[in-house]
């Protein structure tokens, strides 16, 4: 079993629908899809996970390591439907090992920024990705229960997030709860 997961929220569960990127900040819409009765979820396109109030006071109840929180902020403050929540964390997680490619499949370390299209793990093109850390740099670390990868990742910059890494703690309070709205990917320490 692995120690830690990146978290994949479910493509299937959108808490609410993206507006645009305003210098890093991906702002959302307040329309109808706010109504929902999501607690967890993502936003279209992205692998970002939001959570409604009641989802932040019952992960804030866990006393998880290294949980933070981003108030979102919406096209239309006055029209939201309910305040959600982007997960963060005070924890950076130390260089993947695991390569990056743009959207052609090109190392992005062989292009000039300008010409990166997209940010994707490549581990020889097994979906979902897999990330690779070195356990002495993550054990130097420990504890915690959610930390972000240094690195971005996402198709083109209005999409740009870090990953969430998070411990098997925290997984198994999700599955408790019976949560489908996110999943898991492996995360190897070599």
């Amino acid at each position: 079993q692995f120690e830690f997961v990146c978290l994949r929220p479910d493509k299937l569960a959108w808490i609410a629908e993206f507006a645009e990127n305003r210098d890093g900040v991906h702002v959302l819409k307040a329309n109808a899809r706010l109504e929902n009765k999501l607690v967890f979820g993502n936003v279209e396109g992205t692998r970002v996970f939001y959570a409604s109030v009641e989802g932040r006071e019952f992960l804030d109840h866990q006393n998880l390591i290294g949980i933070a929180w981003e108030p979102v902020v919406f096209d239309h403050p006055e029209k939201a439907a309910k305040k959600l929540f982007q997960l963060r964390s005070s924890i950076t997680m130390p260089k993947c090992l695991t390569p990056i490619v743009d959207d052609r499949y090109i190392d992005i370390t062989t292009l000039p920024e300008s010409e990166v299209q997209g940010r994707n793990w490549d581990n020889g093109g097994y979906l979902p990705a897999e990330m690779s850390f070195r356990r002495s740099e993550v054990e130097a670390l420990s504890p915690f229960d959610v930390a972000l990868t240094r690195e971005v990742i996402g198709g083109f910059p209005r999409w740009y997030r870090h990953d969430v890494i998070v411990s098997q703690r925290f997984r198994q309070v999700l599955l408790k709860i019976k949560n489908t709205s996110v999943g898991f990917n492996p995360v190897h320490l070599v």
